[in-house]
């Protein structure tokens, strides 16, 4: 979260760090269906932070976890 301070340019460039601190979150739990939801959260938003920030072949990489984690 301190480091991605450095790096905020618009709202969306929040995506990246919110995305890491969920994931994190997401590791320690226990319930398979918890850990489901936060992948298929953090699937969505990296697929739009990828449309945003125009890395398209980004986008194909976050619809494959996406029906991955589904």
């Amino acid at each position: 979260i301190i480091f991605g301070v450095f790096t905020y340019n618009k709202i969306y460039s929040i995506i990246p760090i919110f995305c890491a601190c969920l994931y994190t979150f997401g590791i320690w739990q226990k319930n398979l269906k918890i850990i489901y939801v936060i992948g298929i959260v953090i699937s969505f938003l990296w697929g739009y932070y990828s449309l945003v920030v125009g890395a398209y072949i980004s986008i194909i990489s976050s619809c494959v976890e996406l029906f991955a984690s589904t």
